[in-house]
């Protein structure tokens, strides 16, 4: 079996003591943030202090809430997309996370799927381009498609089985996240980490 050990560091007094904490660690696990200028503030500098550079937000639907779905729930059996992004706080550049989404890819079911608008703007013409870059030279049987965000949107909610690993800048990850959790109830019900 394996042994933990755990140590406590509260965030409401600034992020001085679980900054400290987190470097002595091999990982750390944070509640709810809460509103900003709060602990929510002490999380952000927390990433950048620690290079914190991906986003990695998983989705998966339990069986009790099938009942409340919306839609027939035998189209929701399954479902476990795992959404790749950049931190807002630190700006690593888009091949490492999409490096970072094919690594991860590989070891699930080898569908990288990259979100950008359909107009790329400033934002995420970079971002299609990276995504090109990385699957040319990945060696790992890890498939790469291009989706513009409003059909992942639709299908985020109406075939979410179709994807594995969803690689997208961050402010379109926060709306697919968003738009899933609407089956789920709730954005707070699902998990997330910073790598």
């Amino acid at each position: 079996g394996h042994t933990f050990t755990f140590e406590e560091a509260s965030l409401h007094s600034g992020p001085g003591e679980a900054l400290a904490a987190c470097r002595r660690a091999d990982a750390a696990l944070c509640g709810v943030g809460g509103d900003s200028g709060g602990p929510a503030e002490a999380i952000s500098v927390l990433r950048r202090e620690l290079s914190l550079h991906t986003e990695l937000r998983p989705f998966r639907l339990l069986p009790a809430l099938f009942g409340a779905l919306p839609f027939r729930p035998e189209r929701f059996r399954g479902v476990d997309v795992l959404v790749v992004s950049d931190s807002p706080e630190v700006h690593a550049g888009p091949h490492i996370v999409v490096e970072r989404a094919f690594a991860l890819a590989s070891g699930r079911w080898h569908l990288v799927t990259s979100v950008d608008t359909a107009q790329p703007m400033e934002t995420s013409s970079g971002w299609r381009q990276a995504a090109s870059e990385v699957a040319q030279r990945y060696r790992g049987g890890v498939r790469l498609e291009h989706v513009a965000i409003d059909e992942a949107a639709v299908r985020i909610v109406t075939a979410p089985t179709h994807f594995d690993v969803l690689v997208a800048p961050a402010r379109i990850a926060d709306l697919l996240i968003e738009q899933a959790s609407t089956l789920g109830g709730s954005g707070w019900l699902l998990a997330g980490g910073s790598v």
